[in-house]
C-alpha cells in the first residue's frame, strides 16, 4: 500500500456515493481506504458499507459514537498504519480519473515537497442534482503578511498557471501528504499523537498544519492536471485582496452558520497564538496585530457572540497551546521559508 486514503464522514449522503465512485475509478490504484463516521444520523453509513462490499478488498471502518470533529478523527486515522503517503479526502469531493495519480508522480519528483493539491473547482446543487462548473474553488491556500489565509484562486472562472507551482499550503479537501513530513509535526500531548490540531475540532486545522509544514522546510505544491469539484458549504469572500472589511466578506458571513464562524474565528485566533513565528519588532507581527485588533473591534459590533466565544475559549486552553507553542518552535523552525509568500 502506497497511499492511506483517510476519509472523515458526517451526514455526507448527498455527496458521498459519487465522491466513493469516483475513488475506485483512480487510474492509479495502489491505494487502501481508511473511514472513520462521526456518528452521521442519514444514510452515510450504508452508502459505505455498500461500496465496500462491492469494492473494496482490505478497508477499514469504524464509526464513532459522537462526532469528534474533522482533526480529531484524521488523527485516529493516523495512528492506524504507516502508509508512506496519506490522502485526505473530503466526502463531498468528486475526482476525476488522474487525481492521485497526477499526485503522486509530483511528490515523488520533488522530494522536499511534503503535501500537493490538485485544481479544485466547485460542485454546486442546482434543481436537486449536484453540477459541475468551470468555477474554481480552490488552487492551493494563500498567506498575507497579516496572516490572512484564503484559497487561492476562489470563485474565478479561468485558471491562474497550468504549471506546477509552489504554494504555501494546501486545504485538507483532496490533499495528498508525505508521511515522513507529517511525523515530523506531530504534537505529542496526553491526548495522544496530534497532526492536525484536535482543539482545532473542525475549520482552519489544514492552515496551522501547512505553516507548520512550512516552518520545518517542507514546500508545498499545486498541480493543476490533477482535478477535482468540491462542494463548499463554507465559502469565503471571492475578492481576496481586500480582507475582513468588505461587503462581500460580510455578506458570506451572513450566509454561513453562527457556529461556522465562531469556530472559523476561533481557530484562526488559536493558529496565531499557537504558531505564529514572527519576532515583535518584525513588520509582520504589527502588521498581524494591527489587523486581527481592528477585526476584533468589528467583531464585537457585528458579531459580538463570535468574539466572545472565540476569546472566551482562547481563554480556556491557552496552557495547552503554550504547551504545544513550546513543542513546535522546540525544533529549527525557518520563518523566512514563510515570509517569501507575502
Amino acid at each position: 500500500m502506497k497511499i492511506a486514503v483517510q476519509l472523515v464522514t458526517w451526514n455526507g449522503q448527498l455527496f458521498l456515493a459519487d465522491c466513493l465512485s469516483s475513488l475506485s475509478n483512480q487510474t492509479f490504484q495502489d491505494w487502501q481506504i481508511f473511514i472513520i463516521d462521526n456518528n452521521s444520523t442519514d444514510r452515510t453509513p450504508n452508502i459505505i458499507h455498500r461500496w465496500l462490499d462491492h469494492h473494496i478488498a482490505q478497508y477499514s471502518f469504524k464509526t464513532l459514537p459522537l462526532n469528534v470533529g474533522f482533526a480529531p478523527g484524521h488523527n485516529l486515522l493516523l495512528q492506524s498504519h504507516d502508509a508512506p503517503y496519506v490522502f485526505i479526502l473530503n466526502q463531498d469531493v468528486l475526482l476525476e480519473p488522474n487525481y492521485l495519480y497526477e499526485l503522486i508522480c509530483c511528490l515523488e519528483a520533488r522530494r522536499q515537497s511534503g503535501s500537493a493539491t490538485g485544481c479544485l473547482f466547485r460542485w454546486e446543487s442546482r434543481h436537486g442534482q449536484l453540477i459541475k462548473t468551470d468555477i474554481l474553488d480552490s488552487t492551493g491556500l494563500e498567506i498575507y503578511r497579516t496572516h490572512r489565509v484564503v484559497e487561492r484562486g476562489r470563485g474565478e472562472d479561468s485558471l491562474l498557471s497550468d504549471d506546477v507551482e509552489e504554494v504555501f499550503g494546501v486545504p485538507a479537501t483532496a490533499a495528498l501528504y508525505r508521511r515522513v513530513a507529517l511525523d515530523e509535526t506531530v504534537l505529542h500531548t496526553v491526548n495522544g499523537r496530534e497532526w492536525f490540531d484536535n482543539d482545532f475540532g473542525s475549520y482552519k486545522e489544514d492552515v496551522d498544519l501547512a505553516y507548520r509544514l512550512q516552518l520545518l522546510g517542507w514546500q508545498s505544491i499545486y498541480v493543476p492536471s490533477a482535478r477535482g469539484y468540491h462542494y463548499r458549504g463554507l465559502r469565503g469572500a471571492a475578492d481576496t485582496t481586500t480582507g475582513f472589511f468588505t461587503f462581500d466578506t460580510w455578506w458570506q458571513r451572513r450566509n454561513k452558520s453562527a457556529s461556522a464562524n465562531q469556530l472559523s474565528y476561533s481557530n484562526h485566533l488559536s493558529f496565531l497564538f499557537k504558531s505564529f513565528a514572527f519576532a515583535i519588532f518584525s513588520l509582520t507581527w504589527w502588521a498581524t496585530v494591527l489587523y486581527e485588533s481592528a477585526k476584533a473591534v468589528d467583531l464585537i459590533f457585528v458579531e459580538p457572540r463570535t468574539f466572545w466565544y472565540a476569546w472566551s475559549k482562547l481563554f480556556r486552553i491557552r496552557r495547552t497551546l503554550r504547551m504545544k507553542r513550546r513543542m513546535i518552535f522546540m525544533k529549527p523552525y525557518h520563518p523566512k521559508n514563510i515570509k517569501r509568500f507575502f
